[in-house]
């Protein structure tokens, strides 16, 4: 990481969005979320204005005050998942330990599950989207045991 000529990129997830504005307009697209971070995260962090894409391929940026109502889409929420390895799922090295691993899966279950979203008193579609993100850290994790032929969570 540190000393290293390549540069640092955080990867997002793409989530596709139905967005509601003050001015009663509509906009659907793709906002862009951090592997640790939620939709709620995103819209509430400091930043002023969201960059959105519109599913033409243009992009928006979006005053987070005109944004009244933000609602995962049914289609295309989450990352295209035949490209993303169990690790970068994780958010770990693929060289981290089993213990690295087994925290990692551990906070982010912790962070991501749907009994957070449902006393958050979010509705239906993020209680779904926390569903199947917990079902894809399952899975990763599931997968870097097996290489690994460890067998615990």
């Amino acid at each position: 990481m540190y000393g290293s000529d390549e540069p640092y990129r955080v990867t997002k997830d793409r989530l596709k969005v139905d967005l509601t504005l003050s001015d009663g307009s509509a906009v659907t697209g793709f906002v862009f979320v951090g592997k640790r971070e939620r939709l709620v995260d995103m819209l509430n962090d400091q930043r002023q204005f969201v960059p959105v894409e519109r599913t033409d391929g243009t992009m928006v940026m979006l005053n987070k005050v005109a944004i009244l109502r933000a609602e995962p889409a049914t289609e295309g929420v989450g990352p295209d998942e035949d490209h993303e390895t169990p690790y970068e799922v994780l958010g770990v090295e693929a060289t981290a330990d089993l213990e690295v691993v087994r925290t990692a899966y551990r906070a982010l279950v912790r962070e991501f599950h749907p009994d957070r979203v449902i006393a958050s008193g979010l509705g239906d579609s993020f209680v779904k989207m926390a569903q199947d993100r917990v079902a894809r850290i399952n899975k990763a994790h599931d997968q870097i045991m097996k290489q690994r032929g460890g067998d615990e969570r």
